[in-house]
């Protein structure tokens, strides 16, 4: 801005009426004036510069007023009237420009003329010095300046945001610094192991400038530090402690723990705060091999930064002996099978298990234990022992072995009871004539291998006594314990009289070395003539805790040999038996032609009867017998008799019931039809207990065929084969069996049907017996000739 003849605001004599400048060159001032620039910041320079001239060349004294409230700035004017003068406004204007004047005062008057300039608010000016990177929880520090070239202005407000939600006021020194520090307490939990963060600072006065500085920090994470206690010992199946320290500088980060058991089990623990830690773990079992092994523990901790740590401990964890129970076991015969039962108990879970019966007669066998720890066994004692007792007890002994050596031992006691010998012997009346020898034949077994003495009175006075070792002896034996004898005696003549006749008796006792015997007598007449003789059956009895036997025409049995776990006495029925009759012939005829089953099979005549004693089955030519309740055991009868879910197979062909199935302690009578199946298609008895043709059964125990037959029975013998309840001894053809069934019902029907009726009708000769026929399973008229009688 610059004026020129700037006209003065005073002098006498140079005011026109109208305002225009006096022509008068007296009163012609030259005055100009120029400011630069017009538009400043506040703190910056204006300059004013321009030439004062007074005309008449008086002295004169020129000043400016800068408008912004300091005193009038005195111009000085060089000899050529040319004069500069610079100002600094420190501050803006309160409308925004300042009004400057340029006054010339001669003494006289006084010339002045005047210009403005605009001053702007300033921007503070903000200086940020910080540190790169630190790690969390370490102290940065902000250092550097906040000024305004408005020296005049008030900072409102100076602060600093440090980009982690923290802001706070800055303050400053008389110089306008800052020194401020803050602590960086954990990166972000953004799961990388650094963060940036901007740190941010402001300022405003109070024209409302603004000025600001940024810088960025990089935070680290520090990885946090794992301490493990040590573990103490435990046993197998206790719950061992895992305890420790997590410390990390950063009481923000949370963590994962990862615990690695060593037993192959690891589990994660999630977002795990800061501090001492607490976990317990049950080891189920120590490896296997030795009594105590050691586990190593792997333990990781991450934070929430991917920072880790790990450490490891060690346990040792103890192996728990097991523990096994022996469950009673129950008083038995000889020759009859013992059943033992027991569990093993272990905190080990893990562990497998070895137990060893000993059987107390110097047999022993390793059993099989299930899953949850059940074991069974069964046992045959062949004799009470030692001898001359009717009893004795033994102790069955069960050792337990677990896979880490430990071992544990139970025993229970039980008596095996001697069993009398059974007499077989031909009784009849018989006459002889004097001088011929009268012979006495008969037989006699027992269970198992005892020696037996047979001593037999004449009646005469005279008497013959027959030692017989154990195994076998004088005679000959068709089986283990089976003793045959033949014994003659010549009566002396007492009368010389040719007509005389002299009746006897004469009484047979066998005795085993346990003090049971079995006796039977006969009678009969010696004469001066010829005689002849008629004979019947006899029987004895039995002492000594055995029973005695009778002689009989019939065949011999199959007996039961076992306990039974339940007792039962149901009447077997013809709707029960069918089905297993017809898988008995289809097992059979899996192994051969099925012409050969169905022509030897086609004339079977199946029947009900109350058989004697323990004998569960009977067959003589092509008639099978069946006891009506298994010897008062009670028979198991397979709902599915096609497989063997109810059972256990044991040895090739031999099968044992699962404990809590239905053919537990009952006597499974499809083996029973399958043996008396096997006597009808050519088989004898075997001394192999696990095979089908042993001629005893126990219960609980089912045996299938495994050979085809190669020879048929024709013509059929007159006597039989049979089964019994558990009797060790093998029978032979045409051996006589006492007791056998006073009537049996029975019908033929073709190809192998079999009917089998409901009640049994005991007959005592002569023999006249009425029944009705109302089986309704067959729709047939059933013929007369049909009816069986046995005796």
């Amino acid at each position: 801005q610059q004026w020129s003849q700037v006209k003065g605001t005073g002098g006498e004599g140079c005011d026109t009426e109208d305002g225009r400048p006096d022509a008068d060159p007296a009163c012609q001032m030259n005055m100009t004036f120029t400011i630069s620039p017009q538009n400043i910041d506040e703190g910056d320079t204006a300059t004013v510069s321009g030439t004062v001239v007074h005309p008449m060349g008086f002295p004169f004294v020129t000043s400016i007023d800068w408008g912004d409230g300091n005193s009038p700035e005195v111009v000085q004017v060089d000899e050529y009237g040319i004069f500069v003068v610079d100002h600094v406004y420190i501050d803006e204007g309160a409308y925004g420009y300042y009004d400057v004047s340029l006054t010339m005062d001669d003494g006289w008057s006084t010339y002045s003329e005047s210009g403005s300039v605009a001053v702007n608010n300033a921007e503070p000016t903000v200086i940020l010095n910080i540190a790169s990177s630190v790690f969390e929880n370490d102290s940065v520090t902000a250092t550097g300046t906040v000024s305004d070239p408005g020296i005049l202005d008030i900072f409102t407000t100076i602060e600093i945001d440090w980009g982690d939600g923290t802001q706070e006021p800055v303050t400053l020194d008389a110089n306008g610094n800052y020194n401020m520090s803050h602590v960086y307490v954990d990166d972000e939990m953004s799961g990388t192991p650094s963060d940036d963060y901007y740190v941010f600072i402001w300022a405003t006065d109070d024209d409302l400038g603004y000025g600001e500085a940024w810088g960025t920090v990089t935070v680290n994470n520090v990885a946090p530090v794992l301490t493990l206690n040590a573990v103490a010992t435990v046993n197998e199946g206790q719950q061992a402690t895992l305890s420790g320290t997590i410390t990390d500088v950063s009481s923000l980060d949370e963590f994962d723990l990862t615990i690695d058991w060593g037993d192959g089990y690891v589990e994660t623990y999630y977002t795990v705060p800061a501090g001492a830690f607490s976990y317990s773990y049950t080891y189920a079992d120590d490896p296997p091999g030795i009594g105590a092994d050691t586990y190593t523990i792997q333990v990781t901790v991450v934070d929430d930064d991917t920072g880790t740590d790990s450490k490891s401990t060690d346990v040792t964890v103890n192996n728990v002996n097991p523990v096994v129970t022996l469950d009673p076991v129950s008083d038995v015969n000889e020759g009859d099978s013992s059943y033992v039962s027991g569990t093993v108990t272990d905190p080990g879970v893990y562990d497998t298990h070895t137990v060893t019966i000993d059987w107390g007669d110097g047999h022993s066998e390793e059993v099989w234990v299930d899953g949850s720890g059940f074991f069974e066994g069964w046992h045959t004692y062949e004799d009470d022992d030692p001898t001359a007792t009717a009893s004795d007890i033994y102790s069955i002994t069960a050792t337990v072995e677990d896979d880490d050596t430990g071992t544990d031992s139970d025993s229970a006691s039980f008596t095996v009871n001697n069993v009398a010998p059974t007499l077989y012997y031909t009784d009849y009346y018989w006459e002889i004539t004097d001088g011929i020898e009268l012979t006495v034949e008969g037989s006699f077994d027992d269970v198992w291998a005892d020696s037996h003495t047979l001593t037999i009175d004449w009646g005469d006075g005279t008497s013959d006594v027959v030692n017989y070792d154990a195994g076998g002896g004088s005679g000959s034996g068709s089986g283990l314990g089976m003793r045959s004898f033949t014994l003659t005696h010549n009566y002396i003549d007492p009368n010389p009289d040719p007509d005389w006749e002299v009746n006897y008796s004469y009484s047979i006792t066998v005795e085993d070395d346990d003090l049971g015997e079995s006796t039977g007598s006969g009678s009969g007449s010696v004469t001066g003539g010829s005689g002849s003789g008629s004979g019947g059956s006899s029987g004895g009895s039995g002492s000594g805790g055995g029973s005695g036997g009778s002689g009989s025409g019939g065949g011999s049995a199959l007996i039961f040999g076992g306990q039974s776990g339940t007792t039962k006495s149901d009447r077997l029925r013809v709707s029960e038996v069918v089905p297993l009759f017809h898988e008995a012939v289809r097992r059979w005829d899996a192994l051969t032609d099925r012409p050969i089953i169905e022509r030897t099979l086609r004339e079977v005549v199946v029947q009900i009867a109350d058989l004697p004693d323990e004998q569960l089955g009977f067959a003589v030519q092509n008639s099978i017998t069946i006891d009506l309740n298994a010897a008062g055991v009670g028979w198991f009868l397979d709902p599915t008799p096609g497989d063997e879910v109810e059972f256990v197979e044991r040895r090739d062909g031999e099968f044992r019931a699962h404990r809590r199935s239905e053919a537990h302690g009952g006597i499974d009578l499809l083996t029973v039809l399958m043996h008396e199946l096997g006597h009808v298609l050519g088989f004898g008895h075997s001394d192999d207990r696990a095979d089908l043709m042993n001629d005893s059964l126990d219960p609980g125990v089912r045996r299938v065929p495994d050979t085809a037959p190669t020879r048929m029975l024709s013509p059929h013998p007159t006597t039989g084969e049979s089964i019994t309840l558990g009797r060790s001894q093998s029978a032979a053809l045409g051996r006589f069996v006492v007791n056998t069934p006073g009537l049996t019902e029975s019908v033929r029907l073709p190809r192998s049907t079999v009917i089998l009726e409901s009640d049994v009708q005991p007959l005592t000769p002569p023999t006249r017996a009425i029944h009705r026929y109302i089986d309704a399973v067959f729709s047939t008229a059933l013929e007369s000739d049909d009816l069986a009688l046995f005796e």
